[in-house]
């Protein structure tokens, strides 16, 4: 056990910052409490405007576990990125920075990880803050219960689709570096944790999954996920369709996850036609039309048979269809 300076820790937290001071706390306090010591966390300053930088200074008080690194704002996938490429832990995970991890997640999964071939670990989160500004079929952050047995990825990925129980978000497993490679984060977009996940997830071959919340997600006006959307969001689920599509090619081990890639492909395609619904009527004309019906098209043959195919594509023509009724963000 390393406990540093000059080993390598179990586990590298790596922790993007940008404008969070209010919340900056919880979160760091959360990995310094942590009954697992032998970890560092990565803290990567993403240009923030605000005194985030000086409070997470504060917060890790000579603390040397923790490092500060600053970079000019280049977005979450960036910041994530950089944790990575200075990181030296044998096993990876990202914390949102305003967002905070139960006292025993660290614990738990080097338990997981006491078996060599787990290649991940996955759990489950719970919400606090403005949870009223998630609907109800978005964000459940909850997966299928494998008993936390060792489990084929192709099984993980096949049943959490069929149950529904697919969530994304790279707060809510950890990876081995083996078997991250060279994996990283596609900068310069929004919803970044959906291809990340794919690609991420088609490079493993076991996972355990602990069906236990520990993770707590605030959901909070202003954050990312809860911004007005805009062209960019459209546009980066149009890069993440193609992204996922062009990586559908997988090891015959992960046969499988078909069903996944599918119910992926299906959510992302149904996120971009919802957005364009809500973009300016000058910024949804025939061209944005044609390039949400193109992508829809390129993916074709993995969105879950002929009638959920031309349900997208009468959507990404008529985005308008959405304003008729009641319709929750995603179509079902």
């Amino acid at each position: 056990m390393s406990n540093l300076p000059g080993g390598n820790p179990f586990f590298s937290i790596i922790v993007p910052v940008y404008n969070v001071l209010d919340f900056l706390e919880a979160a760091l306090l959360s990995v310094r409490n942590q009954t697992f010591t032998d970890f560092e966390c990565i803290i990567v300053d993403d240009g923030s405007t605000d005194a985030s930088r000086a409070e997470a200074k504060r917060l890790i008080d000579g603390d040397l576990r923790f490092s500060i690194l600053a970079q000019e704002n280049q977005g979450l996938s960036a910041a994530r990125n950089t944790g990575i490429n200075h990181s030296r832990g044998e096993v990876i995970y990202f914390l949102d920075s305003d967002d905070a991890i139960d006292l025993s997640l660290l614990e738990r999964l080097k338990n997981a990880f006491s078996n060599e071939i787990v290649d991940a670990v996955f759990f489950e989160a719970s919400l606090t803050g403005d949870v009223a500004l998630v609907s109800a079929d978005r964000e459940q952050y909850v997966r299928p219960d494998f008993g936390g047995a060792l489990t084929p990825i192709g099984e993980f990925l096949c049943r959490s689709a069929k149950e529904r129980k697919l969530p994304v978000q790279a707060c809510c497993y950890a990876i081995r570096r083996r078997t991250l490679g060279g994996l990283r984060f596609t900068k310069g977009i929004f919803f970044e944790d959906n291809d990340f996940f794919w690609k991420m997830t088609t490079s493993c071959r076991s996972i355990i999954c602990l069906n236990e919340k520990l993770y707590l997600h605030r959901i909070r006006a202003g954050s990312i996920m809860q911004s007005k959307y805009d062209r960019r969001h459209f546009d980066s689920c149009r890069r993440i369709a193609y992204e996922i599509y062009r990586t559908r090619n997988v090891p015959d081990h992960l046969s499988a996850a078909k069903a996944a890639l599918e119910f992926l492909l299906y959510r992302i395609t149904g996120d971009m036609t919802s957005i364009l619904s809500k973009l300016p009527l000058h910024e949804r004309g025939a061209l944005t039309r044609a390039q949400a019906a193109y992508t829809v098209y390129m993916v074709r043959g993995s969105v879950g048979g002929v009638v959920r195919l031309f349900k997208r594509m009468v959507l990404a023509i008529f985005p308008e269809l959405y304003l008729i009724g009641p319709r929750s963000n995603r179509e079902s």
